[in-house]
């Protein structure tokens, strides 16, 4: 079961379920072109449009890709046999994918290809929408990689992105469309990878980054999120399972990737390699206060420069060895950073200078 701390949303993964939990925090707090496509007419209860409290605002992997939510108030316990602070449940398909809140709905995929929009009063289902082959225009199905099996992860692991008034959802085909909250479709397009970074597939998440939708496919890719048009592309940042984490030094956006990669938001160029000498299959990096630390078995943290222009010290500040290997990504919040590893132990390490603050076995 994962958990969603913004609103207090769990989904449940094994049984392809989306529950809400009873407490709920104030709203207050050069490839082809993409083609533009519009989906069938959506359901007489369409969604309402971005609120003012979300508009602007991007919600994704982790939220915000921190996986921090300072106002937050999610319940501890839930379900059992009174079904506690349980205030609905609905059926939304199996998926490895997180819940992405967009105003007044729930954004979910479901395998193999569809995008689920659910709304976060009742958990009534509004709309589902395909993305599968039968889904792209005639010129665009040539695109699509035929056969092979369905990886480890499914296709439908990527979490979507909002932006405050549109959706981008990615598959592990290559697949990714946007939508608005109404569920009409606004573009899509075919990505390209010659292969798949593991076993599990193609999983990471699609992040906003200096106003592109960047998607970790064969690389990095960046798109215009107005039209789908490919901006930019590196093959050479190498493609995990794990999700880049966007990072800011001055006025430059950058993205971190797993295995170490720094890469200008702006235009894709490679700005340092090797970060911390590292190379994460799947927790994803954090980055908080100009350093980015990688919550692997070795856990370790890199100070990056203060503006582009400087050298980048692909060294770390510090490493600690953590009991197993890990899978999930961490939280760095208030000078600590939290990593759970496979073996379930949970570490508090100081952000500082990599003390190990202390561990606690999980039950």
């Amino acid at each position: 079961m994962q958990k969603l701390s913004l609103v207090a949303l769990m989904l449940c993964l094994g049984s392809g379920s989306l529950l809400a939990a009873a407490e709920a925090v104030d709203e207050k707090t050069a490839a082809p072109a993409a083609a533009k496509v519009e989906a069938a007419p959506a359901a007489a209860n369409a969604p309402a449009p971005a609120t003012a409290a979300t508009a602007g605002k991007t919600y994704g992997w982790r939220g915000d890709g921190s996986g921090v939510f300072a106002d937050a108030k999610p319940c501890t316990v839930w379900g059992g046999d009174k079904n506690a602070n349980v205030l609905w449940t609905a059926d939304t398909g199996k998926s490895y994918a997180g819940p992405t809140v967009a105003g007044d709905v729930v954004l979910v995929t479901a395998e193999p290809d569809k995008l689920v929009c659910v709304s976060r009063k009742d958990g009534k289902v509004r709309w589902t929408r395909e993305n599968g082959a039968e889904s792209l225009p005639a010129e665009m199905k040539k695109e699509l990689k035929e056969g092979g099996s369905m990886p480890g992860g499914g296709f439908a692991t990527p979490t979507p992105l909002f932006d405050g008034k549109r959706i981008f959802v990615l598959f592990g085909t290559g697949i990714i469309a946007c939508y608005d909250l109404d569920g009409k479709r606004q573009w899509v397009r075919v990505l390209q990878a010659e292969s798949a970074p593991g076993e599990a597939g193609h999983c990471a998440s699609p992040v906003l980054a200096d106003g592109k939708v960047v998607c970790p496919f064969g690389g990095l890719q960046a798109l215009n999120p107005d039209t789908g048009a490919l901006v930019w592309q590196n093959r050479e940042a190498m493609e995990t399972c794990s999700t880049p984490a966007v990072a800011k030094i001055g006025d430059a956006t950058l993205l971190v990737t797993g295995s170490g990669d720094c890469v200008n938001a702006k235009d894709g160029k490679t700005l340092a390699a090797g970060l911390g000498d590292v190379s994460m299959m799947y927790p994803s990096p954090l980055f908080l206060d100009g350093v980015v630390y990688f919550p692997g078995r070795t856990t370790v943290a890199v100070k990056l420069p203060a503006k582009l222009g400087e050298k980048f010290n692909t060294k770390p500040l510090w490493s600690v060895d953590i009991e197993s290997d890990v899978f999930g990504t961490g939280v760095s919040n208030d000078g600590i950073v939290y990593v759970a590893d496979g073996a379930a132990m949970f570490s508090a390490i100081d952000a500082k200078d990599g003390k190990l603050i202390y561990k606690k076995q999980l039950d």
